[in-house]
């Protein structure tokens, strides 16, 4: 054990809730880098990894800072020496100043050890209070792992197999099943390799595999390529199905690579090659869920019937909206009608109302989304609606209709589109 520090139990553990977690990795530059989606970051939170691999435990207390240190093992290297991770908890300020690993390779960047460490003392503040005391100073159970089975033999393996010869003479079978599965609508994931899905290929990366294919390479030509592939019928079906927006694999595929509405503004004013904006274009940032995008996600239905008693109209949910002009653009407004396009927004605070609207005026950030988003839908008219912070209790909603404005959209796009060109093609081309 280290010198000043104590033994980790269940009733000395500093508590780390779910805001605490959710601010430290949105704010600490060691877990904002480039990564698709995330995966690595949320295998490392899994249960199954860290409540296995932590183990001795320890912590030491300073005033209002509760430094906690243990032993983690490798898990592609179970009987090699574990590593240090420590973790650094303000008490009084419920935030969670820092967690890093000491030995591995990574740590430098922000390993999953650290990650790992960070949600199993999260899940142990969530965890009902215990009727006897828990000593977490112990040897991780990965730790264990092979340590009864050293190897085995050759002839152990397959010990059991038998080869199994089938004849058949119905050559057709497989043909005559994709065509009978498609005819019916069948879901099979066989069908994936034999079916052609007609609106992913309004995605960038399948029109750039389709576009290299015919010995094609610049940037301009690209564009133009794309527009050719997109009917205006195959935008609106896409337009139709992915209505469930963050929800559905498809609204995914088609914003890969593509400036959306929300990130117009900032992409046209942008300098930064390789900055986070960018990242966030192909989909390599990671997503951090914050109570604030989840109440906005929890309200929008509700805001939504108010904005329509508002207007005295029905309006609909629609998906991403693509056009053959500008193939590079994308769009998801909240809700639409055969008249406007309709943006929700939903914050928490008088401070953060603001951000989108101050006395009166859009700023310039959503001014250009429903612009953009007026432009794809080809409406003439938005409205802009922010709910107020305290909208639970009093269901207020402030409505600021918008006209479509062509002289303060259009030099944004030629800067976005510019900006594409020059940072985000080469970069999809280089990775292909």
């Amino acid at each position: 054990m280290t010198e000043g520090f104590i033994k980790a139990q269940s009733d000395n553990l500093p508590l780390v809730d779910s805001l605490m977690i959710a601010e430290f990795f949105s704010k600490n530059e060691l877990f904002t880098s480039a990564e698709q989606r995330g995966v690595k970051a949320k295998r490392s939170e899994r249960e199954s990894y860290g409540d296995s691999a932590v183990g001795y435990v320890e912590l030491k207390r300073e005033n209002n800072i509760c430094l906690v240190k243990c032993k983690i093992c490798p898990e592609h290297r179970v009987r090699a020496k574990n590593y240090t991770v420590i973790m650094e908890v303000n008490e009084a300020e419920e935030s969670i100043l820092k967690a890093q690993c000491q030995d591995c390779a990574a740590s430098e960047g922000g390993c999953k050890h650290a990650i790992a460490f960070v949600m199993w003392v999260h899940r142990r503040s969530e965890e009902p209070s215990p009727t006897e005391i828990i000593s977490y100073w112990k040897k991780p159970k990965l730790s264990g792992v092979g340590t009864l089975l050293q190897f085995v033999k050759v002839q152990d393996f397959a010990k059991d197999a038998r080869e199994e010869i089938v004849n058949s003479t119905n050559k057709h079978f497989l043909e005559q099943f994709i065509g009978r599965a498609i005819e019916c609508g069948a879901s099979s994931q066989l069908l994936k390799y034999y079916n052609e899905d007609k609106l992913l290929n309004l995605g960038i990366h399948q029109l750039l595999c389709s576009f290299q294919n015919d010995g094609k390479q610049m940037t301009d030509e690209f564009i133009m390529y794309a527009a050719s592939k997109m009917s205006t019928a195959l935008c609106n079906e896409a337009f139709s199905k992915t209505k469930e927006q963050s929800e559905c694999s498809i609204w995914r595929d088609l914003r890969y690579c593509r400036i959306t509405a929300s990130k117009i503004y900032e992409v046209s004013r942008c300098k930064t090659v390789e900055g986070s904006l960018v990242e966030n274009i192909i989909g390599a940032s990671k997503k951090y869920d914050t109570p604030a995008m989840k109440r906005g996600r929890d309200l929008e239905a509700s805001v939504l019937r108010v904005v329509e008693k508002k207007l005295n109209t029905n309006l609909f949910r629609g998906g991403v909206m693509l056009s053959k002009d500008f193939s590079i653009l994308g769009a998801s407004p909240d809700a639409y009608n055969d008249d406007i396009v309709v943006e929700i927004k939903c914050p928490t605070s008088e401070k953060t109302v603001s951000n989108y609207v101050l006395n009166g005026v859009i700023n310039n950030k959503y001014l250009a989304q429903i612009q953009l988003q007026m432009l794809l839908m080809e409406k003439k008219c938005g409205v802009f609606c922010v709910a107020d912070p305290l909208f639970e209790k009093n269901k207020e909603v402030t409505l600021i209709h918008v006209s479509y404005n062509e002289d303060f959209l259009n030099p944004i796009i030629e800067k976005s589109l510019e900006f594409w060109k020059t940072n985000i093609y080469d970069i999809v081309k280089k990775n292909m």
